[in-house]
Parts: structure tokens; C-alpha cells; sequence
């Protein structure tokens, strides 16, 4: 197995974890782009892709301080 499908399968477990975990689409799309994850990367097992999925673009910086202080608010301060 190669390191690049290796990667894929990790990113199609957790964005699969992620599907069973959110309470409603919206839910689903906020945890996925938290983690850099894409929807179509929990569809299709990385076996059966016939091309590799591109992660999403990198966001800004403003939008990734905004995505910590929502996550720090959901779950608290990193570390406690």
C-alpha cells in the first residue's frame, strides 16, 4: 500500500466518523471543513476511487482564527 492511499483511507475513516458523529448536514459541513476534509472523500472507499480526491483549498487566515474561536467555544480551551 502506498503512502498516498494510506493517507486516503485515513481521510475516508474520519470523514466517515464525522457523518456518524454531526447532528444535521450543516453540522456535518462545519466539522468536515475544521478538518480539511472533504465530502466526497467519506463516499467512495479509497480502493474504488478512480482518481485521488484534492483536499480543499487552504483558507485564510481570518477564516482559520474564526474556525478556532468556534471550536475553542464548542469545546473549550486546547489541552483541558
Amino acid at each position: 500500500m502506498s503512502e498516498h492511499h494510506g493517507e486516503a483511507i485515513k481521510r475516508h475513516r474520519a470523514a466517515r466518523v464525522l457523518a456518524g458523529q454531526a447532528t444535521d448536514a450543516a453540522d456535518l459541513a462545519s466539522l468536515l471543513d475544521m478538518l480539511g476534509l472533504s465530502a466526497a472523500e467519506g463516499l467512495v472507499p479509497p480502493a474504488d476511487r478512480p482518481a485521488p480526491v484534492i483536499p480543499p483549498a487552504r483558507r485564510s487566515v481570518a477564516e482559520r482564527q474564526a474556525a478556532r474561536a468556534l471550536a475553542s467555544t464548542l469545546l473549550g480551551p486546547a489541552g483541558h
